[in-house]
């Protein structure tokens, strides 16, 4: 496994101060590009639509942090958008369900209308919103669009491509982009979701991106060292019975590591049928971890995304649910 490289310097006020880990690792995580810090809620509202949000999805057995700190933190600098750091949790609940929660939360932080401006509805509202805004994110007094607000641009790793495929396939209109890391291997997506998005072609001409390390990697190398002890280049039944038999066992090996090679590049790029914009990235000296250990290839995917997007539709979509939101706070 390759050694991993130091974050890169990123001089000025786009720097992070500081780790974004603690021993929560249960909390959201929150980056904003102007003030490179972190928060647990939408800290900030602006009365202009927002650049896209980058949610980050991780895979099973870990958390965003801090094996995702050195990207978001590389993310929000380089690329001027927010980055949220979406933690699962410890109970790992199924995609339905988390993706049922993160939709809520994103909702806690959506657009805030302004009030009416009769006196009566305006005083009777602000009560309403106050509360509805203490519970979405703090933000009492204030309107406009919040850091959670879309368009989003999703970013998956392993096991996460699940959650972040589901989200996708609720979240359609608000996704411009998609970046899958190192998934199409990893199950938990429904067969049939599956199915119904490679044939539609979900994205249409979003950009999505798909990033494939080596994920055997180090079985490989294993195979490679105990081929070069055993003089492995040597014709079988030069040597003595015992030594043939090894080297025949090795080339088994080869054989089905070779098998197995082929059926993950095949389910890797299976997945470009989402988009007919699509990126294709193989990185062979990097396993599973690309996260962790190649953070510069990520931010290279999402700002390829950046560039190849389209916020027209996006952004027709951006007024329609704030149109929604409008409704829902008045009959609160």
């Amino acid at each position: 496994m390759a050694a991993e490289p130091s974050a890169p310097a990123h001089p000025g006020p786009s720097s992070h101060p500081g780790p974004l880990h603690d021993d929560d690792h249960s909390q959201h995580r929150l980056l904003t590009p102007d003030t490179t810090t972190t928060t647990t809620a939408a800290s900030s509202s602006s009365s202009r639509p927002p650049s896209p949000l980058i949610i980050c999805f991780h895979g099973s057995g870990e958390s965003c942090s801090p094996t995702w700190d050195a990207l978001a933190t590389a993310l929000a600098a380089q690329t001027r958008c927010r980055v949220l750091l979406y933690e699962r949790g410890a109970d790992n609940p199924t995609p339905e369900v988390s993706t049922q929660k993160l939709r809520a939360y994103l909702l806690s932080g959506a657009y805030l209308p302004p009030l009416s401006h009769d006196k009566r509805q305006e005083e009777a509202k602000a009560k309403a919103a106050g509360v509805a805004r203490t519970k979405r994110g703090k933000r009492e007094g204030k309107e406009g669009y919040s850091d959670l607000q879309c368009p989003y641009i999703l970013v998956a790793h392993s096991y996460g491509g699940a959650f972040a495929r589901l989200f996708l396939q609720q979240e359609r209109k608000n996704v411009v982009g998609v970046v899958l890391v190192e998934t199409g291997q990893e199950g938990g997506l429904d067969a049939r979701v599956d199915e119904v998005q490679l044939r539609r072609c979900v994205l249409g001409d979003r950009p999505l991106v798909v990033v494939r390390g080596n994920s055997l990697i180090g079985k490989w190398r294993g195979l490679e060292e105990r081929e070069r002890m055993m003089g492995a280049e040597a014709e079988p039944g030069k040597g003595d019975k015992v030594a043939d038999g090894l080297r025949q066992q090795l080339q088994a090996q080869r054989q089905m590591l070779q098998l197995c090679d082929a059926e993950d590049e095949r389910l890797k790029k299976r997945q470009l049928g989402l988009s007919r914009k699509n990126k294709y990235v193989h990185l062979e000296g990097v396993g599973h971890h690309v996260i962790r250990d190649r953070p510069d290839t990520v931010v290279e995917a999402v700002q390829w995304v950046l560039e190849n997007m389209d916020l027209k539709e996006t952004t027709e979509g951006l007024w329609a649910m704030a149109r929604r939101r409008f409704k829902g706070l008045g009959r609160q």
